[in-house]
């Protein structure tokens, strides 16, 4: 695509904020979850423009407690996790921890392997119209090129220590990269009951594709004061805001 065909859709998603990255460091940052933006043709940048804009079905949502439809059939979560290299880059817009496709979870017969890990402020979901303090994603992507994102709400409280290193080891600049020679049990970030809500919603960031299997963890994880301002002090506010359900129906196991 040439200069010229970009720059107007820049222009305009830095305008009127159609994909809503007003509160990133960078508004005309379009990084994809997988980082493959080389070769975006002009017909799908206008397509994921479109997405972000005027999607109907997309993320994040507020989760009305009241009005959770309960759902016995939704699939256990199995998670194929293993200790692994901590490896941080800050892309401008969050600071995540990037692994190869040897971590995993299963959900029914699908498997969907783990891209990265990476953290909001405050939390993009809200529970009964609020925030938690920060909110972790773990991005997971199958064969088909459909996503599942693993959502954790986290409050402040004592001292996270699964994820101590990273905390400590937040890259301050711009596409900084972190190799920390460090390994992280990826088990350890979770909470001990893993029962959900699920809704089918959108990537959060550009392209906002509608492609997510958005899976939010009952269970708030704590971390420490010390460790949320360590992050806000680099990312003050960037989640992106809640969109409405439409026609759709948040579910719980």
């Amino acid at each position: 695509m040439t200069s010229r065909l970009l720059l107007p859709l820049m222009s305009c998603l830095y305008l009127v904020g159609c994909v809503q990255t007003k509160h990133y460091k960078n508004t005309q940052h379009l990084e994809i979850y997988d980082e493959k933006t080389e070769n975006v043709s002009e017909n799908k940048l206008i397509e994921n423009f479109n997405s972000c804009s005027n999607g109907k079905k997309q993320s994040p949502v507020n989760i009305v407690t009241s009005e959770l439809k309960t759902n016995s059939m939704l699939p256990k979560i199995e998670t194929n996790y293993q200790l692994s290299p901590l490896i941080i880059k800050n892309n401008q817009h969050t600071i995540k921890a990037k692994f190869d496709n040897i971590n995993s979870i299963t959900l029914g017969k699908v498997k969907y392997s783990l891209l990265q890990f990476h953290l909001h402020t405050p939390s993009e979901h809200k529970l009964d119209g609020k925030n938690s303090d920060l909110e972790l994603h773990l991005v997971h992507q199958n064969d088909s090129g459909e996503y599942a994102v693993l959502a954790i709400l986290m409050r402040s409280g004592k001292e996270n220590l699964a994820l101590k290193q990273f905390f400590e080891n937040l890259p301050n600049e711009d596409h900084a990269i972190v190799n920390t020679n460090l390994k992280i049990n990826l088990n350890d970030i979770l909470p001990s009951n893993l029962s959900y809500y699920s809704y089918f919603g959108s990537l959060t960031t550009f392209p906002c594709d509608e492609k997510v299997n958005w899976i939010i963890l009952k269970n708030v994880v704590e971390v420490s004061e010390e460790q949320i301002q360590k992050f806000k002090t680099i990312f003050p506010n960037n989640a992106r805001d809640t969109h409405p359900l439409n026609d759709r129906v948040v579910e719980t196991n």
